[in-house]
């Protein structure tokens, strides 16, 4: 091998050593993200990969949601609000197809 070879070899040594570092380094950083938010804020785990502005979005969507469908809940159940059947069915369905896409 020549001179031109050693550092050939040198350079792409190099590389591949400072592509691992950078691999390990993301990897590393990839879990102590995730333990933050395991340990802050467990329901955007599901949206790690996505923006966080994205995740929060989502996150707050499903609690207005979730908060909604407390609300229509307690109108069906409540006896002083007597609301007629047509209008009972349609909300008993809405809340059902709900409680299923939340889960």
């Amino acid at each position: 091998m020549g001179r031109l070879g050693l550092i050939m070899l040198a350079l792409a040594l190099l590389g591949t050593v400072c592509f691992a570092i950078a691999a390990g380094l993301r990897h590393l950083m990839k879990r102590a993200r995730q333990r933050s938010l395991a340990r802050h804020a467990p329901e955007l785990l599901r949206f790690e990969n996505l923006d966080p502005k994205v995740a929060g979005i989502i996150v707050q969507q499903k609690t207005q949601l979730q908060l909604g469908m407390n609300i229509v809940s307690q109108m069906l159940n409540d006896p002083v609000l007597l609301i007629p059947s047509e209008y009972t069915n349609p909300l008993e369905q809405w809340l059902e197809t709900n409680r299923k896409e939340l889960s």
